[in-house]
């Protein structure tokens, strides 16, 4: 919806406003490649089932199970809004790296899971489209990407050598002024803690009004020597 509000906004633009009408121009042309490269991702997961098959993997086999639900939730996000969990993850992680692709600037925050995905995620158990366990699953790889953008082979000459800023944020309140406190902070949390991450680094909102177990959660953590 995002590109036809700037679609629209090009044909208000006054022909003798070239800078205006250059900068809505390109915006079209970044949306646009991001929708390329997602789907250009869609077809990589594709190739590589029939790769998969044609070596002789089965059908039913997790590693092709994993590749079609990549296939499918690449074929629609970001462009669309994600309808799961899986793809409500995934879409965080693909704006914050496209962007930053084709915008030439620093995105580098993950956002806010658990006051963004908790209504897919409760939708999904709901549906019996996921168990909990699974969900566990997919947070804790969601997590360990980001602490895998550290290659330690590298060596360090410069600030930008490696990325290393991966911030993600847990708790705060949401659009109607409500504490965000939920089954998954406490999946974040905690698998944050047990697949012992650096990265992404948690930025935990506290207040006065934040739940007394949320803030004890966090004083445990940082009593193990987790930051």
């Amino acid at each position: 919806g995002v590109r036809a509000e700037v679609a629209a906004a090009l044909e208000k633009c006054p022909k003798d406003d070239p800078l205006g009408r250059k900068e809505l121009e390109t915006a079209l042309v970044g949306f646009d490649t991001v929708h390329e490269i997602q789907l250009a991702f869609g077809e990589g997961a594709k190739r590589w089932i029939e790769r998969e098959l044609a070596a002789g993997t089965t059908a039913g086999a997790p590693s092709l199970r994993r590749l079609r639900r990549i296939a499918e939730a690449a074929s629609r996000c970001p462009w669309e809004p994600p309808r799961t969990f899986f793809e409500g993850l995934n879409t965080l992680w693909f704006v914050r790296e496209v962007l930053g692709y084709v915008d030439g600037t620093d995105q580098f925050s993950l956002g806010r899971p658990d006051a963004w995905l908790i209504d897919l995620y409760r939708a999904d158990l709901a549906a019996g489209r996921i168990t909990v366990e699974e969900a566990r699953e997919l947070v804790g790889k969601f997590l360990m990407t980001a602490d895998c953008h550290h290659d330690r082979t590298i060596p360090v000459n410069g600030y930008n050598d490696h990325e290393m800023e991966i911030p993600m944020s847990l708790g705060g309140c949401d659009a109607d002024g409500k504490w965000v406190f939920n089954e998954l902070t406490e999946m974040f949390l905690d698998a944050h803690i047990g697949c012992d991450c650096v990265f992404p680094k948690l930025h935990c909102r506290i207040s006065a009004n934040a739940p007394k177990v949320y803030l004890e959660k966090l004083g445990d953590m940082l009593m193990k020597g987790h930051a």
